[in-house]
């Protein structure tokens, strides 16, 4: 899916956001419908996002089951900027 639309990548981050904060675990089945509901959306987008985290292995597709959480993705990377001024001031306590 190269060029997902906008909402297709909100709703990803936000089921996204679902299986981090453990509102989803790991082998949840996802209901395509449940989760329009919970968006407001149709369940067309709800299923791209599903397949994008599909292809990002976050989500399993199970053939005449559905999709399930597979794992829960890392937190993303903390801005370069937000790295360095971290490891300063880690080094700074040190100094103290």
């Amino acid at each position: 899916m190269s060029s997902a639309s906008p909402l297709t990548l909100k709703l990803s981050r936000d089921i996204t956001q679902l299986i981090t904060s453990g509102e989803l675990p790991v082998d949840a089945h996802l209901s395509t419908q449940d989760l329009a509901d919970r968006f407001g959306v149709s369940r067309s987008p709800v299923r791209d996002a599903m397949l994008l985290l599909a292809a990002q292995d976050v989500l399993e597709q199970r053939l005449n089951r559905g999709f399930f959480v597979r794992s829960v993705p890392a937190p993303p990377a903390a801005e370069p900027a937000e790295n360095g001024a971290q490891a300063f001031e880690e080094m700074n306590d040190y100094h103290r």
